[in-house]
């Protein structure tokens, strides 16, 4: 994905719109909870990238954006 878009004046643009989608996909034995899968991207459509965490999800985010508050902690809280 592209980085955040500058402005005129060098400053990063305050917002950014993505689309992301969101599905969960079956386990091999019966019973076992679905894995959540996603994907990010611009939109156009023309850049999409895929997560299968909620640290990927955050770590897309934070490459788009440049916001490294989104990263998760290693316990899986925001930080």
């Amino acid at each position: 994905m592209t980085k955040a878009r500058m402005d005129k004046d060098g400053r990063r643009h305050r917002a950014c719109s993505l689309i992301l989608r969101l599905w969960p996909e079956s386990r091999d034995f019966e019973g076992e909870t679905p894995i959540w899968r996603g994907s990010l991207c611009n939109l156009d459509g023309s850049d999409t990238r895929y997560f299968d965490s909620g640290h990927g999800l955050c770590a897309l985010i934070a490459d788009q954006t440049g916001a490294i508050a989104f990263r998760l902690n290693e316990r899986g809280a925001l930080s």
